[in-house]
This record gives C-alpha cells, structure tokens and sequence, in this order.
C-alpha cells in the first residue's frame, strides 16, 4: 500500500503540524504513518492473528501510554479526512483487544 506520491503525502503531513512543531513531531508523524500503511498491508496480506486466536492463547491487553498516544496519532491521522471513520477505526481496535 506504498503512496503513489510520497513528497505530495509528506507535505500534506508537514503542512497538517502546529506551527510550533519540533523534529521530533514530524520524525513521529511520519512513524506513525509509515506504521498504519505497515499494519494495512499486513492484514490485506493475511498476515495476523485473528482476536479470538490470540484470546485462546491466554493473552490480556494493557494499554500502555505509549499504545494510547498510538492509537490518537492514528485517529488524527485518519479523522484530518474523515473523523467518523477515525472513530470507527479506535473502536474496531479497542474492542478487539478486549
């Protein structure tokens, strides 16, 4: 799922910080970005574990402030073009780790 224009996509993602926004903001968006097309590319592949899999193997999820501040990045992400979907996606991941 690599972006067709990667320097149009990168300044979309420069021009979509706070104007006073640090390296360290952009080296994160862009991780996260590069993470969601990751994760997407995975599952489109079939490369995963279905919830109830991992749910026999015993696992609990603990969300960590790390995967919490993940998981805003993402809605962010998705929700500066469509916020319901961005709901929607924080939902389907939540209530799958339960």
């Amino acid at each position: 799922m690599q972006t067709p224009n990667v320097k149009q996509e990168a300044r979309h993602l420069v021009e979509s910080l706070p104007d006073g926004a640090t390296w360290d903001d952009l080296m994160y968006t862009i991780y996260v970005r590069q993470a969601i097309e990751a994760g997407l590319e995975d599952s489109e592949a079939g490369r995963g574990l279905d919830v109830n899999e991992v749910r026999v193997v015993g696992v609990k999820v603990h969300w960590t402030n790390t995967a919490v501040q993940h998981l805003l990045a993402i809605y962010a992400h998705i929700a500066r073009d469509a916020p319901r979907y961005g709901q929607r996606m924080i939902a389907r991941l939540t209530d799958r780790s339960e």
